[in-house]
């Protein structure tokens, strides 16, 4: 045949030219070119013209020998190597354009092409109903468009003509719904991913095109992606897994670092197929998937061989063409065609190692979308094979191997991705589809969590301990958010299993712990191990969780269970970290503390309930810089510091250890954030700066307390003060007068602060708060601070025409209001400000500033006692006179020893005296001025009052001269003769030695001679008192008891004294007192506080340095001091009390309970062996030949 080619050439030129469907010419050259395409076609390439020119014959039998003879010339230009159609597929690309686009040039334009008709045919053609016969309707036009694909190459997407005159054939044979339509559509899209195969990898750029056909989109994209964005939009019979064949055949020998455009194409088409709804082209996208990765653990020369040999030529269904099945009926036709259009999964190309990590998130995130399709199946049990093959492939890509082929570790950035892939499947939720039912909650549950346990399965065969000891505590943390039904079985079940899989990664022994405890436990400690693991690795994470993140983590444990100390040190880390993200982002850090607070407590008062959570919370926090409004962390701290007024010891130390981190926060607070901070904390702070049960110890008041009320005090200097902050802080500025310890600095530090202020406040005219006013009175009489005009100084304030008591700042009577709850039998005292409870005029008392009036019994006062009583009736008389059980502490130490007795010997720690001295304040003493305040007396009071007491005239610093404490005569401080108003006087200022006017451990002078030095013992037997020898100082007859007294009886509990008392009062007394001016000079026993026995101290035999004149040899009065005090009074007042005791028990002993019958014995085993010790060293002690005086 190749002697006589030439021949053969020439004669198919004449045939063409003469060609009739009576000859059966057509037949003949299919023959020829498609047997033998390498002879005949490159040579035949003219002939091309007269072949197509057939097809737009008015006769069908000629257009289909037409088709015929196109039919063999397009197959036999794919049976060419692509080498040899390289030669002349140009020259049959322009035969194409000239026969359908291009005029004769000899016509001048005024013939149309030769081919201008064929658009109308092929149009036609498709609409015509022949029921799929041979040679006509849409076969002839599918198969003339699949021959011009063909001829046309990748120049059918160069010319905007030719592929939309392609593209709009293909369109309606899709739209129109007759067969054979889906098989004409599948070899018409099948022959244009093959012409898409054939563009060149260099024509992904953009080209610059001259020719004016060139489509808008091909300039821009550049003629591979707009090509590539129109086949992508049709899958369906195995086009998908085509397009990826085409883009993967030419590939570069070594890949680019930079992602290869064509790799992405492939991952943006199998994302398309395997979210696409048809069941078919998603298995399809799965088996492209697992052939991609499939050369990932396998042998190295298995990446570079096939199942078959395979080439893009394969593409186009070449059955088509066929002489034999242009002939056939529709049904051959169809099922050869999908026969043949099969392609095997071989032709898709594994990529390298390489290739895969440029698309690594691609191909994962294709992945966990076809996990959660599978997830939706109604008969999912666990993941199908193909698919965790493909992860482990995924996986083995991102490990770093070692010289003994050993996987070891992964990229930070790779290992977050795995780790967040895996967690967000616990988010997942089957989407909506009418027409599937819904799965239950249960289901889902139960699915999500054994698909993680398979997944972990994998990930432990892939990476090292290390490796794994990292994501299981990231993945752990993400199974700690979530919540799932444990009431279910199969969902506790399958949690308890993943859990164990990760936790076992991270901490063995856990599981093993967990396990030999009971059930009820395993939840709670489970969520521990858990959250603990979690919060190992918080802070490192990558990315940085962000501030409200880790708010949520700490509030898991709060709402949980209990931490210890290793989950504390965790927590404060991790709440360090929440604080610094919170700044970061210039959120204030209060934001932080508040969301906790409301967040994991509810309500800020559970804080209580955890002490040392709030010392945590404290020690971390700070201000720096922020204007800080109403917080709930700090209404809460404030809140917590009232209810810890309490007197259990725990209470205490905690109420001081966070009073400490308080002062430190105010140190650093902010000037324009101390109000606000103040004004959440004024409560709290108030009580215990005030310790009006004086639960603190003297040192623990001096080095913490006091130092917060100053510093509070001197940032309130800087800020203007208005009235509302006034009436707001008054509780607070004035809490320092209720307990003032030596030497009295918060005293002292009201009146700086209030010099400083009191400029600013002379709008207000005097118009200040109660409690205010009672601070600055008390601050007058002691410290000779200015008073404005209009506060009086006087024992009583009106208030709509009626005489209300003033009530000292120190507290109020505790008859007036008792608000509180109990604790442990213990009960709460009121955190309400002292100053704003008011008593009735019959209460109405002038007291001393820095006195306490403590019950009926305890008249400290300018004026005279009550009406009712106007001196303390001797003892030893009337003993039935007023018995009741109505009984009220005069003091917290003796409502707090009578608590004791009643309650027996087990709410006593011991009965042993203690050994070392107690640094708890000593006890106060009763004290009253020399002279009597004008206020309102009854008529025969005021009688005697007029002629034997200063004139009414008299100023008030000669009123309030001296103070008298059990016959000693203390001046006062010596003020100017009248008060000076806040306006400005030449009033000389106070000296600066007021200080020193403050000598008492407990309050102010004068208040130092109401807080005598009291032994524990209550032995006042060695004191030795200088006194003045004048007609003021009166001597205490033996019948009446001195001021004393009620400390000498110490060891009584109150309700015993209470009765004593009453039964010792007798109407018409015979012993008087011998100045009835000095009837209310009259000592009464003062109330003790709460708290247990003073311990023993070391008895001094002379009085307190401050009530001496120093370095003065006489008194205001011209006075000199005489010898030393008699004791004779105090001894047998202390015997008397014991007889008393004695008789009331004589009587009234079986109404007591057998608890405090036990209890009184053990304490008369303690008085007889006290006394028993006492009179062996008073015979027999330091060798003296006979008592000590």
């Amino acid at each position: 045949m190749s002697q006589n080619q030439t021949a053969v050439v020439s004669w198919i030129g004449e045939l063409v030219a003469g060609m009739s469907p009576k000859i059966d010419g057509s037949k003949i050259l299919h023959h020829l070119w498609s047997e033998y395409p390498q002879l005949y076609l490159p040579d035949t390439v003219n002939a091309l013209q007269g072949i197509m020119s057939r097809l737009v014959s008015s006769d069908s039998a000629v257009r289909a020998d037409g088709l015929i003879v196109l039919s063999g010339f397009s197959c036999a230009t794919l049976s060419l190597w692509a080498s040899t159609r390289t030669r002349f597929k140009a020259a049959i690309l322009r035969e194409v354009r000239k026969f359908l686009f291009d005029a004769d040039p000899q016509d001048l334009g005024k013939r149309p092409p030769p081919g201008a008709q064929l658009p109308q045919f092929i149009d036609r053609a498709v609409k015509e109903d022949t029921s799929g016969a041979p040679l006509s309707g849409p076969r002839w036009a599918v198969t003339v468009i699949c021959c011009l694909i063909l001829l046309s190459g990748h120049g059918v997407f160069a010319g905007v003509r030719l592929r939309n005159f392609v593209i709009r054939t293909v369109e309606q044979v899709a739209n129109s719904k007759k067969k054979p339509g889906d098989e004409l559509l599948l070899c018409a899209w099948r022959a244009l991913i093959w012409a898409f195969s054939q563009i060149p990898r260099d024509a992904d750029r953009p080209q610059e095109h001259t020719e004016a056909d060139v489509s808008p989109e091909s300039r821009t994209r550049g003629l591979r992606g707009s090509a590539f964005q129109l086949l992508k939009q049709e899958l369906r019979g195995g086009m998908g897994i085509c397009l990826v064949v085409s883009l993967l055949h030419a590939h570069p020998a070594d890949p680019p670092v930079t992602p290869d455009p064509d790799l992405v194409r492939v991952a943006s088409v199998l994302k398309e197929m395997i979210s696409h709804r048809s069941e078919d082209i998603y298995r399809n996208g799965v088996v492209v998937l697992e052939r991609l990765v499939g050369a990932i653990g396998t042998a190295e020369d298995a990446s570079t061989t096939t199942a078959a040999p395979w080439t893009p030529d394969d593409i186009p269904i070449k059955a088509m063409f066929s002489r034999r099945l242009l002939e056939v009926d529709v049904a051959v036709f169809c099922s050869t065609i999908r026969e043949t259009a099969r392609i095997p999964s071989s032709a898709v190309r594994s990529l390298r190692e390489q290739e895969i990590q440029q698309v690594w998130k691609d191909l994962l995130e294709i992945w966990a979308i076809s996990v959660r399709r599978e997830l939706r199946r109604t008969e999912f049990t666990e993941l199908p094979y193909v698919l965790v093959q493909v992860w482990q492939a995924l996986l083995l890509v991102q490990t770093h191997l070692t010289q003994g082929r050993a996987h070891l570790t992964s990229s930070p950035d790779s290992t977050n991705f795995v780790v967040s892939v895996v967690a967000d499947f616990l988010d997942w939720s089957p989407p909506t589809d009418v027409k599937r039912p819904p799965l239950p909650e249960n289901v889902v549950q139960r699915r999500v969590l054994c698909l993680c346990s398979q997944l972990w399965n994998v990930m432990k065969n892939v990476f090292s301990d290390s490796w794994l000891s990292s994501a299981s505590g990231s993945l752990l943390g993400s199974v700690v958010r979530h919540t799932f039904d444990f009431s279910l079985e199969d969902v506790k079940t399958a949690w308890s299993q993943l859990c164990s899989f990760l936790v076992s990664a991270n901490a063995p022994d856990l599981i093993g712990r967990l396990v030999a405890e009971t059930k009820k436990h395993q939840a709670v400690d489970i969520q521990r191990g858990l959250w603990l693991l979690a919060a190992d690795t918080w802070i490192s994470r990558d990315p940085v969780p962000s501030w409200t993140n880790s708010v949520e983590f700490l509030t898991i444990p709060l709402r949980h269970w209990t931490m210890d100390e290793a989950d504390l040190s965790i927590w404060n880390a991790i709440l360090t970290h929440a604080v610094s993200q919170a700044l970061s982002v210039a959120e204030p850090c209060l934001a932080v503390f508040d969301a906790i607070v409301e967040r994991g407590f509810q309500a800020p008062i559970r804080l209580l309930n955890h002490p040392k959570m709030l010392l945590h919370l404290l020690s971390s926090f700070k201000l720096l810089g922020e204007v800080c409004g109403t917080s709930i962390f700090l209404w809460g701290v404030g809140a917590v510091l009232r209810d810890l007024y309490t007197d259990l010891p725990e209470n205490v130390s905690t109420a001081v250890q966070a009073l400490a981190h308080i002062r430190r926060i105010l140190e650093g607070c902010p000037t324009n954030a101390i109000l606000a901070v103040l004004s959440c904390l004024a409560d709290g702070l108030a009580v215990w700066i005030g310790d009006e049960a004086e639960l603190l110890l003297v040192q623990e008041h001096n080095d913490v307390v006091i130092p917060l009320y100053c510093n509070a005090l001197d940032a309130l200097k800087k800020i203007p003060i208005s009235a509302d902050t006034l009436q707001a802080l008054a509780p607070f500025l004035c809490s320092a007068f209720v307990r003032i310890p030596e030497p009295g600095r918060g005293p002292l530090a009201f009146c700086d602060f209030w010099k400083d202020v009191q400029p600013s406040l002379a709008h207000l005219n005097g118009a200040y708060p109660e409690e205010i006013k009672s601070a600055l009175r008390a601050s007058h009489d002691v410290l000779g601070i200015d008073v404005p005009v209009d506060i009086s100084l006087s024992t009583e304030s009106h208030t709509d025409g009626r005489s209300l008591a003033w009530t000292s700042p120190v507290k109020s009577p505790r008859t007036t209001v008792e608000v509180g709850y109990t604790t442990s039998g213990r009960r709460r005292p009121s955190t309400s400000s002292p100053l704003r409870q008011m008593t009735t005029p019959a209460d109405n008392t002038h007291v001393s500033p820095f006195l306490t009036s403590s019950g009926p019994k305890r008249q400290a006062s300018y004026g005279p006692a009550e009406a009712a009583s106007p001196a303390t009736p001797p003892r030893g008389s009337n003993r039935d006179a007023s018995r009741s059980s109505n009984f009220v502490p005069s003091s917290p130490t003796e409502a707090l020893r009578a608590r004791r007795l009643a309650a027996g010997p087990s709410s006593r720690v011991t009965h042993q005296r203690p050994k070392a001295p107690s640094d708890r304040p000593v006890k106060r003493r009763r004290l009253s001025p020399p002279t009597e305040s004008p206020t309102v007396r009854p008529p025969e009071a005021s009688a005697e009052s007029s002629k034997r007491g200063p004139s009414a005239a008299t100023s008030v610093a000669s009123r309030r001269s001296k103070w008298r404490f059990d016959g000693v005569e203390v001046e006062m401080f010596k003020g100017p003769k009248r008060r000076t108003s806040t306006a400005g006087s030449s009033t000389p200022k106070p000296s600066k030695d007021t200080g020193a006017r403050i000598p008492s451990p407990e309050v102010p002078s004068p208040a130092d001679a109401a807080r005598a030095v009291a032994r524990s013992s209550d032995d006042y037997d060695a004191w030795e008192v200088p006194i003045c020898a004048d007609d003021d100082m009166y001597t205490v007859p033996d019948s009446q008891p001195s001021g004393d007294e009620g400390d000498d009886d110490s060891m009584l509990p109150s309700f015993m004294k209470e009765r004593e008392d009453r039964d010792q009062q007798r109407p018409n007394d015979t012993d008087v007192l011998d100045d009835p001016a000095d009837a209310d000079d009259v000592p009464i026993p003062s109330k003790k506080k709460l708290g247990e026995r003073p311990q023993h101290t070391s008895r001094t035999h002379t009085a307190p340095a401050s009530f001496l004149r120093g370095g003065s040899s006489t008194t205001e009065r011209g006075h000199t001091t005489s010898g030393p005090l008699q004791r004779a009074n105090t001894a047998y007042a202390q015997l008397e009390g014991l007889q008393n005791v004695y008789d009331m028990l004589e009587q009234e002993g079986s109404q007591l309970d057998p608890d405090q019958m036990v209890a009184a014995s053990a304490l008369t085993h303690r008085i007889g062996t006290l006394l028993s010790e006492k009179l062996s060293k008073k015979l027999y002690g330091n060798g003296s030949g006979g008592p000590r005086r």
